[in-house]
């Protein structure tokens, strides 16, 4: 059997009718029967429905090993990006939290009006 990419390259080299039939044959390797058979018509390859597998593949692409996580994708790695993602908004969260009005790794907090100590100190507050 053919591959399906073998038999568009014949069907294309046919249309552009630069070469003969022999000599796509001689060129790709298979039999003058073969490149006469996709010339008058369908070839037995493409009438039969495709493997789930197949029709996967023609559709997205064939599954690759990523680089980055070591797992059998399709690239490019939906996993990766996630992950990607996800740290960058863990690191969002702490630049916000270390803007906003949080509690600081010292435990000390900003002081706000209307606090206890907000009368007594300006900067900081120790009292939760």
């Amino acid at each position: 059997m053919l591959e399906l990419a073998r038999v568009q390259e014949i069907r294309q080299l046919l249309a552009e009718k630069r070469l003969s039939q022999r000599k796509i044959a001689t060129t790709l390797g298979v039999s003058r029967g073969t490149v006469l058979a996709i010339a008058r018509g369908p070839h037995a390859r493409e009438t039969r429905p495709m493997t789930r597998e197949e029709d996967l593949e023609e559709r997205i692409g064939p599954v690759e090993r990523c680089p980055t996580c070591g797992g059998r994708v399709i690239m490019p790695c939906l996993l990766c990006h996630v992950r990607r993602l996800q740290q960058r908004q863990k690191q969002r969260r702490r630049l916000a939290g270390a803007s906003s009005g949080r509690p600081q790794p010292s435990g000390l907090r900003p002081a706000v009006s209307g606090d206890a100590c907000s009368a007594t100190q300006s900067t900081a507050c120790p009292m939760p």
